[in-house]
């Protein structure tokens, strides 16, 4: 009973996998459509992550952990100091090879003649700044 089971079976196997008859047309430009839209949704161009930052306004900055504050008075973990020099750029900067300050934020300064008072200006707010007169 057991053979007869197994020859009907390979059979049937035979009779499907030889094909007397054309396969529809139909069929096939269907299925070659199906492929050509297949392989050809993978070809488009994805937006990387910087691209969306710089579109969205949206700071990338990898960190090894959450920070614990942003507040630039408080924070005390290298790695949120990281998040915070990034954010906050300062009105002067150092020059790296004369350890001198140099314009950063501010465009220029003058110092009072008793070093007391300091005024900054800066012609052009940075981008995203708000200005308060």
């Amino acid at each position: 009973m057991a053979r007869r089971i197994l020859h009907s079976a390979w059979q049937s196997a035979q009779g499907l996998l030889s094909c007397n008859h054309a396969p529809d047309l139909s069929l096939v430009l269907l299925l070659c459509l199906a492929c050509t839209v297949l392989l050809s949704s993978g070809c488009g161009r994805r937006e990387t992550p910087v691209h969306a930052g710089i579109r969205d306004q949206v700071l990338l900055l990898g960190n090894g952990s959450e920070p614990r504050d942003l507040d630039p008075h408080i924070v005390v973990s290298y790695n949120d100091f990281n998040i915070v020099v990034a954010l906050f750029e300062g009105l002067t900067g150092i020059d790296e090879v004369t350890s001198l300050p140099i314009p950063a934020a501010a465009e220029r300064w003058e110092t009072s003649s008793d070093g007391l008072v300091w005024r900054f200006h800066s012609e052009a707010a940075p981008a995203g700044a708000t200005v308060i007169p």
